[in-house]
């Protein structure tokens, strides 16, 4: 077959699919290399990124804009990318600013120490 001579010599490698989630692209990679892939990831949903972060479960991460549409995936990604992972977060006040810890809800809410 024509095919076979554009083979590459791989056999021994492992082929991983980064993009694997039904796009089709394992698929190509199947036909241009004539054999099948061997581990094919899919990429983490926003609620599981932020759950790898730290945020707790309660964390709204698709608030409803002014437009009257919850905030679009692409953006609740971006923005979990750009966010401090809360417990880190936590653990630097209590490191740094021991007495803020002691602030009871209201303290903290009001952001000074009554």
């Amino acid at each position: 077959m024509i095919r076979d001579q554009f083979l590459l010599d791989i056999a021994p490698e492992i082929i991983i699919d980064n993009f694997a989630g039904g796009g089709g692209a394992s698929c190509g990679i199947e036909l241009a290399l004539g054999r099948h892939v061997d581990i094919g990831m899919r990429m983490l949903e926003p609620h599981e990124l932020y759950a790898a972060q730290g945020f707790p479960s309660t964390y709204v991460i698709a608030p409803i804009m002014a437009n009257g549409k919850p905030l679009p995936k692409h953006a609740q990604v971006r923005m979990c990318g750009n966010s401090v992972s809360p417990p880190m977060a936590a653990a630097l006040v209590r490191a740094n600013v021991p007495d803020m810890t002691s602030w009871s809800a209201r303290e903290r809410r009001l952001g000074v120490a009554a």
